[in-house]
């Protein structure tokens, strides 16, 4: 069941987010976690609008995906290089966060946005750079992290899935966006799923 709905669905969006919360993934003990994860997640957030606004992207899905609409009937060879800047500084952004998660904030490196996006290049068509190997994801439950405490780990990636999903979490946002002048604050998701291995692991030992 939900918390209190009377305030959350006043804003755009939340009540769909809100629906998707999925109570089945909690873990045991997330519940001291989650005042720790506000911040990582304020920070991935400026980070993924700084993405957007760099490349004139309109949504989040579109840095996920790695499906740029405005340049994805053209395919030339400047506009392939503004893809992959793209998705390389969103693999930037995800890296950095798997260590937040794994190792603490204490460990993961300052939560500054300009440590994994660059605002160097012009804002939405970079100067085309050779192309790069595409680097792959460290599972946040990798053997590595095997010798950490893998419970707390967890608990951890719950904490940050709970600060995306539960309505409550997106109305306090909103109302801190609010008490700063902004109408509405956008609702970024993939936050949440920076932890999904933890999160599959932890659904198949219940």
């Amino acid at each position: 069941m939900m918390d209190d709905r009377r305030t959350w669905l006043r804003w755009p969006g939340a009540d769909k987010v809100g629906r998707a919360y999925w109570a089945d993934l909690r873990v045991e003990g997330f519940e001291a976690h989650v005042e720790e994860a506000r911040r990582p997640k304020l920070a991935y957030d400026r980070s993924m609008l700084h993405i957007l606004h760099q490349f004139g992207i309109m949504s989040e899905a579109e840095v996920v995906s790695g499906s740029l609409l405005h340049v994805a009937h053209r395919g030339g060879r400047r506009d392939e290089a503004v893809r992959e800047h793209m998705r390389n500084m969103f693999v930037n952004l995800r890296q950095h966060y798997h260590r937040v998660l794994v190792y603490g904030a204490e460990h993961g490196g300052e939560d500054n946005e300009d440590d994994h996006t660059d605002s160097s290049l012009p804002s939405r068509f970079p100067q085309r750079h050779p192309r790069e190997p595409r680097q792959q994801l460290a599972s946040p439950v990798s053997n590595e992290a095997n010798r950490l405490d893998i419970s707390l780990i967890r608990a951890r990636a719950f904490a940050w899935y709970h600060v995306c999903y539960h309505p409550m979490e997106i109305d306090r946002v909103q109302e801190e966006a609010h008490n700063f002048g902004l109408v509405v604050a956008p609702i970024f998701l993939s936050f949440a799923w920076i932890g999904v291995d933890a999160l599959c692991q932890h659904l198949m030992l219940e």
